[in-house]
């Protein structure tokens, strides 16, 4: 079988993220003191806090990127690292300000009218946001390059970020900007639903979305249901008893092989049930997950570049397994600045999307052969025209899944590559 190829960044590729991911942090910073200016005044603080000086205004920013927001503390090992002086210096003043927020439980209203507020005033000239109703979860950004995002208007546009301030949970999502750090970096990382998956049947969304995959009750390939629900139960099954993250990720691909294949039942914990594909994955379903998975799995790499994971809340979560949970902010601050190695749920994301990538790159080799062989045996000129149509796909699927595109400088668009491929099928 043809292996994948994996292009790791070079030191000065790194360099580069780095760099790249300070400026994304530099200009959320002044959106997350506009919303601690905003709660502030909001709970009539001004005696007690301010923002007037430089002190105080890295006490708050610390104070709200060391909190843990939708599972996630918004400061890299890097970053936390060149904090810690001022840190350990001011640790009484930021245990103050974390009380008084905590008190009023203001950390995800401050992070939600900080990311409501990047957002709507990210157009500058040079960039722009775009609208759309279509394959965008309420409050999502998504990036699809440097310039470009696109979020749902009533979000961010019919609201004032000051209605976001007042809101108790959390609302959007730091990895959003992981997804944005991978599109600066190359802009073939960056989301295409909303270049081609919108003029597809609602199905082909639906696998994107995740239509049903908490009870099994969408489409049985789903990058959600498959990511979400059965890669997480194989990671849990597997992972006391393997000795490397690597064969980890080897065991995880093979089983979920398997189950695109329609070969085997695996357990959903959503449903609390074990579930069976009930027919091997056809190549325009593959396409549409390959392309959806290179965004995601581009984003899982590149969060480590802006903020570490702890532990989500509910039954997906167990605080056990998050060394940072229970300490107070300054602590919380030092220990993330002297952890090396990677955090349960860090191993758990990474891990597992590596996993389902590498899955659909040998299910498509898989199918290739299986459609080229199919081919050679058939005199049929009608099904000969059909498996040519399909095998054209696969070759282009298997092209992507190399990054050969991206090697090459010269995008493969499969959402786009599927339509051509679907309305052939009609013209036969």
């Amino acid at each position: 079988m043809r292996k994948e190829i994996e292009i790791s960044p070079s030191i000065s590729a790194e360099k580069e993220i780095e760099k790249k991911a300070g400026v994304i942090r530099e200009e959320i910073a002044p959106h997350v003191l506009s919303g601690a200016q905003a709660f502030i005044r909001e709970h009539n603080l001004e005696g007690a806090f301010s923002l007037q000086t430089e002190r105080e205004k890295l006490s708050w920013l610390y104070v709200i990127e060391g909190s843990r927001y939708n599972a996630i503390y918004f400061l890299s090992r890097s970053e936390a690292k060149k904090a810690v002086p001022f840190v350990a210096e001011n640790a009484d003043e930021l245990e103050k300000i974390h009380k008084a927020v905590e008190n009023e439980g203001g950390v995800n209203g401050i992070i939600n009218f900080a990311i409501h507020e990047f957002v709507r005033d990210f157009s500058d000239g040079e960039r722009e946001v775009r609208f759309s109703k279509k394959s965008i979860p309420s409050f999502a950004i998504q990036s699809y390059d440097e310039k470009t995002l696109y979020v749902k208007e009533k979000d961010f546009f019919k609201t004032e970020p000051s209605d976001s301030l007042k809101i108790a949970n959390g609302l959007g999502d730091w990895h959003d900007f992981s997804h944005f750090l991978a599109a600066a970096s190359n802009s073939m990382f960056g989301i295409r639903y909303h270049h081609g998956l919108e003029k597809l049947d609602r199905y082909y969304r639906d696998i994107t979305e995740g239509t049903g995959m908490h009870d099994a009750s969408g489409p049985a390939f789903t990058d959600g249901m498959i990511f979400t629900q059965l890669s997480r139960s194989l990671f849990e099954y597997f992972e006391k008893n393997v000795s490397s993250d690597a064969k980890l990720e080897e065991i995880i691909a093979e089983e979920l092989v398997r189950y695109l294949q329609g070969e085997i039942q695996l357990y959903h914990p959503g449903a609390n049930t074990y579930i069976q594909a009930p027919r091997p994955m056809n190549a325009a379903e593959l396409a549409v997950c390959v392309q959806n998975k290179r965004c995601e799995r581009q984003a899982a790499e590149f969060e480590k570049y802006l903020f570490v994971r702890g532990t989500p809340d509910g039954s997906r979560g167990n605080p056990s397994k998050d060394p940072f949970y229970e300490l107070n902010i300054s602590d919380r601050i030092i220990s993330i600045a002297h952890t090396t190695k990677p955090l349960y749920f860090e191993k758990r994301n990474l891990v597992r999307h590596r996993a389902h990538e590498k899955a659909l790159g040998l299910y498509t080799q898989w199918l290739l052969a299986d459609r080229i062989s199919l081919l050679e045996s058939t005199k049929d000129g009608s099904l000969r025209h059909v498996l040519q149509q399909e095998i054209r796909l696969l070759e282009a699927i298997d092209s992507f899944v190399r990054l050969e595109d991206v090697q090459k400088g010269s995008e493969i668009n499969l959402y786009h590559r599927v339509e051509e491929y679907l309305q052939s099928e009609k013209s036969l």
